[in-house]
């Protein structure tokens, strides 16, 4: 499942959990086109939702109910926050700012710029690395798109590493 977080003054204000996850794109993939489970996660990566001449497959369009279902239940829960927020929304110039993604679906190529257009409100990616350091010398070899998937890996690992001191 998908969590959804609202994140102000320092610390979390507001958590649920959405039920739509990453998989279900697979499968709706997988079933509109007629096609494998392996074949459709394959076009999913490839394709996104980024449409183009040289794409063989709509794949925005088999993931339309679920991105806008997606879409919705994120609008629906930034209404819940700034209805119950009381005195820290109304009584500030502060208002949601960005969405920031993360996790292994969060690359879905497209996936950023739709629920930007959707919900009006810009979205990026996360920088899971933002609080590790890396020795001059050293690199990390992986791609943050890959790195995405390991957010809460990492995080638990410096909360781990940040209570040993």
């Amino acid at each position: 499942y998908t969590s959804f977080i609202i994140f102000s003054g320092g610390s979390i204000r507001f958590t649920s959990s959405l039920s739509i996850y990453s998989g279900q794109f697979t499968k709706a993939i997988s079933e509109k086109l007629g096609i494998s489970a392996n074949e459709a996660e394959k076009i999913k990566i490839q394709c996104g939702l980024v449409p183009g001449k040289e794409k063989k497959y709509d794949v925005k369009q088999c993931l339309d109910p679920i991105l806008y279902g997606l879409a919705n239940e994120i609008k629906k829960y930034i209404n819940f926050y700034r209805g119950h927020v009381g005195h820290e929304y109304f009584y500030s110039d502060k208002k949601i700012e960005k969405i920031i993604l993360s996790g292994g679906g969060a690359y879905l190529k497209g996936l950023a710029k739709f629920l930007s257009d959707e919900i009006s409100i810009p979205v990026e990616f996360g920088d899971p690395f933002i609080n590790v350091q890396v020795p001059k010398n050293k690199s990390l070899n992986i791609t943050r798109e890959k790195a995405l998937s390991f957010t809460t890996a990492i995080g638990l690992a410096l909360r781990g590493a940040n209570n040993e001191m």
